[in-house]
């Protein structure tokens, strides 16, 4: 007698190669699916949505692409949103090869955790889990389960894990210039068996989000590696939605310096230049506060309703130990007396040749 049994139509076959290459909704991702409500190309030109080619049995190609027909390739780490627009290394500036090239180093991502970020501390950084504490602080106002985050700079992922853990935002998206540093903070999700967040490579000075789609952004320890500072500040301002929040921490100059460039390139700041540089990428409420010898914390909102008031400003001077040293209409910097017995410590990779600590959760 002939078989009872049945092929699988080739729908079947292709919803399951789908599935088995990582979407999870495959009507979605086929050619007629929905545009994402956040990501975009570079410079949040146009919505995009993401699609996958299948190539014979066993091949998928996913990336994610635009109503013109433009295509950012995923790699199943993250979605590439530089690709070939990225600069060849023999094309770098000195500065972008210091401010950029060298997060790019997999060596350095592998110590990040492991010694170099633990190394800021001494020159008045919180810490991260002190740092995370002001961030959930600062962004409570807008969180929720339908609220979208991002870590800029994510480095390999100090913040984004917290973000992620701490269960207070609908969605939590990572972006980083440096494909090393995405794989190590994979890694480390994958480790810590946390569920990866959307992983973004991206360039600060465009990023591939829609305007006014986030409700808070952070950017630690990493404005001074930004070589195109105010297209950065003004691209975090575009994408924040009315009353979003943008929280970073960076290095101030330090007494031992006199210059706000180091000699290892990367751009130290005064009080005085963080503020002007947030108000001019458009942001009304401005707060940027010294932490210790060498450490700025900065906190702006943007305008939601034409209300420029600085309640997070006021709040901190109620502090002991804080001094307005700036106040115009809708702005106020502050800043504490630093410690003067605190050595400053250039941001330089510990000697590998002296016994690393690992990072601790």
């Amino acid at each position: 007698m002939p078989s009872s049994s049945t092929k699988p139509s080739s729908d079947a076959v292709k919803g399951k190669l789908l599935e088995i290459f990582g979407v999870s909704n495959p009507q979605n991702a086929a050619a007629a699916g929905e545009y994402d409500e956040v990501l975009a190309s570079p410079a949040g030109a146009k919505p995009v949505r993401e699609a996958v080619r299948l190539f014979g049995p066993a091949g998928a190609l996913r990336y994610m692409i635009d109503a013109d027909g433009r295509r950012w390739r995923s790699n199943g780490v993250y979605t590439d949103f530089v690709g070939d627009d990225a600069k060849a290394p023999w094309d770098l500036s000195r500065s972008e090869r210091i401010m950029e090239g060298t997060f790019q180093s997999p060596l350095v991502s592998f110590v990040y955790e492991r010694g170099w970020r633990q190394a800021f501390n001494a020159n008045g950084f919180p810490g991260i889990d002190k740092e995370f504490e002001e961030v959930a602080e600062f962004f409570s106002p807008v969180q929720g389960p339908s609220s979208v985050v991002m870590d800029l700079s994510c480095g390999s992922g100090l913040m984004t894990r917290r973000l992620v853990k701490s269960n207070r935002y609908g969605r939590v998206i990572a972006g980083d210039l440096s494909p090393s540093m995405l794989g190590e903070a994979a890694q480390r999700f994958d480790k810590a068996g946390l569920t990866r967040p959307e992983f973004l490579r991206c360039d600060v000075s465009q990023l591939p989000i829609q305007s006014g789609s986030v409700d808070g952004l952070h950017a630690g320890a990493a404005l001074h590696c930004w070589t195109q500072l105010e297209a950065g500040l003004r691209e975090v301002y575009r994408v924040l939605k009315p009353g979003g929040r943008f929280y970073a921490s960076t290095f101030l100059v330090a007494a031992t310096i006199n210059t706000p460039l180091n000699q290892n390139g990367y751009k130290f700041f005064t009080v005085s230049e963080l503020e002007r540089y947030m108000r001019e990428a458009g942001f009304e409420t401005v707060t940027v506060m010294q932490s210790g010898r060498a450490c700025a914390l900065i906190r702006c909102v943007k305008a939601d309703n034409n209300d420029n008031k600085a309640p997070d400003a006021l709040a901190i001077l109620q502090e002991p130990g804080m001094v307005a040293v700036a106040q115009e209409p809708g702005m106020v910097v502050v800043a504490e007396e630093p410690e003067q017995e605190q050595e400053f410590s250039a941001i330089v990779p510990p000697s590998l040749d002296a016994p690393l600590e690992p990072f601790e959760e």
